[in-house]
């Protein structure tokens, strides 16, 4: 089980990283956006900061919450007494399922605003406004990607334990 565990804390580490990285450029991101669309004015440009931007500000707040409830979920895996008081895997899932619910949660807005803006160029697949422009703007929709990813991989490794 311990090593199983150590598997899951690495892909929390992961997690948490690209969460906080959301969390510091989204801010960033719709204010920049906002600058370049009154310097390049296209319908592509408005439908991102006009519709997805506004998206990506609520589910920020959303992030913030689920990174407190990761880091208290990392701390429970960490927590040698309480590590050694778990009799399985299942266990240590049914103690901590109030902390994945907001981290689940988050990833299911995650994904909604991900496709809403992967949409909005529907000739350019795998791209959208501002990707190669406005760097705050691709870095927050990265991290948007590989928090998903690694969310699934996480939740792999804990159903693993």
């Amino acid at each position: 089980m311990e090593k199983r565990l150590i598997a899951a804390r690495d892909e929390m580490f992961n997690v948490e990283l690209h969460i906080t990285n959301f969390i510091k450029r989204a801010p960033l991101a719709i204010k920049s956006s906002k600058k370049f669309l009154k310097a390049n004015p296209n319908s592509l440009n408005k439908d991102l900061v006009e519709n997805a931007m506004p998206k990506i500000a609520k589910i920020h707040k959303l992030a913030k919450k689920a990174l407190k409830d990761l880091d208290k979920l990392e701390d429970a895996s960490t927590d040698e007494a309480a590590v050694a008081d778990y009799y399985d895997g299942k266990e240590f899932r049914d103690r901590n399922k109030k902390l994945l619910a907001s981290p689940s949660a988050f990833e299911k807005d995650a994904s909604k605003v991900l496709a809403y803006v992967m949409n909005i160029a529907k000739g350019m697949p795998g791209s959208f406004p501002m990707k190669n422009t406005v760097p705050d703007v691709k870095v927050t929709i990265d991290s948007l990607q590989e928090f998903i990813t690694h969310w699934n991989s996480l939740k792999i490794a804990i159903n693993r334990i």
